[in-house]
């Protein structure tokens, strides 16, 4: 992500580098708020102005145990969710010979934590699903990030604790939001009515994420 917000720097019109703006959604949101993390105070740097996400898991460890004390987790959410990820990857070996996965072990995952081992950690140079979480999960980034961000969760995502969303930062340009409904990315479908006859209506979510990434553009640029 770093590399593709320096190749668009790097894109110039007419002479001039279009302010950048990240947004991302569950694990994408993750990934832009570590990457914010890490870049601390050098963000303007890279020309980015600011970022709205929605869906942030901010301790992938509590989000883990979470829904494997759930019953209705493992049957609704997990098993699908593994499923299909695991198909997913299934296809990616039987398409690549020489992978050094071991397909039998990656047809029996059943967890989530499984699939991290048998997958996701050797894919990405990880010791285990302990080691991948530790050093991606974005919750021991935010305290550094210093552009405006606005992080949308809800209290009652099914993946996530409520204990697992921190206070905002006021040392920094964090603010997060919680509503109270919401589920997991649920209220990306809940409609609103649009603000004039020359508008169609919208969902609320991308419309309110817009909202702040124009109030920090506002707000920079002046």
């Amino acid at each position: 992500l770093k590399q593709l917000i320096i190749e668009t720097n790097n894109d110039k019109r007419n002479g001039q580098k279009a302010p950048i703006f990240l947004s991302g959604f569950s694990l994408g949101a993750n990934v832009v708020l570590k990457l914010l993390g890490e870049l601390g105070d050098t963000a303007m740097e890279l020309n980015i102005w600011g970022c709205a996400v929605t869906g942030a898991p901010f301790s992938c460890f509590k989000s883990n145990e979470y829904m494997l004390k759930s019953s209705f987790s493992q049957a609704v959410y997990i098993k699908a969710i593994v499923k299909s990820i695991r198909d997913k990857a299934i296809t990616q070996v039987e398409l690549n010979p020489g992978s050094s996965i071991d397909i039998n072990k990656l047809r029996s995952v059943t967890t989530q934590a499984e699939y991290e081992n048998v997958y996701t950690a050797p894919i990405y140079g990880f010791k285990d699903y302990v080691d991948y979480y530790a050093k991606t999960e974005c919750d021991r980034f935010i305290d550094s990030i210093s552009v405006p961000t606005l992080v949308v969760n809800s209290i009652d995502d099914p993946f996530f604790p409520p204990d697992s969303i921190p206070n905002g930062n006021v040392h920094r340009p964090l603010n997060i939001a919680r509503t109270q409904h919401g589920g997991h990315l649920g209220f990306m479908f809940h409609r609103i009515k649009a603000r004039s006859k020359h508008m169609e209506n919208a969902s609320w979510m991308p419309t309110e994420l817009a909202r702040f990434i124009s109030h920090a553009h506002d707000k920079t640029a002046n």
